[in-house]
């Protein structure tokens, strides 16, 4: 498996992690959970795009350009995270209970 593709996974299911972790201190609905989390991630890396145009000298008009796309990612993939988190969350919760033998636990 490609270095990128193994790296991208492991950061995935890490964001994943975190977003789980933060999910019940967000209000709203799924989409919007995630909504809010993206924006939280945006304005993270937002803070590391300041400090390195300091560093990296090219142009302002560039660093704007990757923050609005940064913002927009961030908040459209969260979004989406949300939304799936919240229809895996509602199926697992309407599954029913059984033991080994296949009993009903309710």
């Amino acid at each position: 498996m490609p270095y990128w593709l193994t790296t991208g996974l492991i950061s995935a299911f890490i964001l994943a992690g975190v977003y789980g972790w933060l999910r019940p201190a967000l209000a709203g609905t799924g989409w919007m959970h995630g909504a809010k989390f993206g924006l939280v991630l945006f304005l993270v890396s937002a803070t590391f795009a300041l400090g390195y145009s300091g560093v990296f000298n090219l142009p302002g008009q560039l660093w704007i350009t990757w923050t609005l796309e940064g913002l927009l990612y961030f908040v459209v993939a969260g979004a989406a995270l949300g939304w799936v988190a919240e229809k895996v969350a509602t199926l697992h919760a309407t599954q029913v209970p059984v033991d080994l033998r296949g009993a009903d636990l309710r």
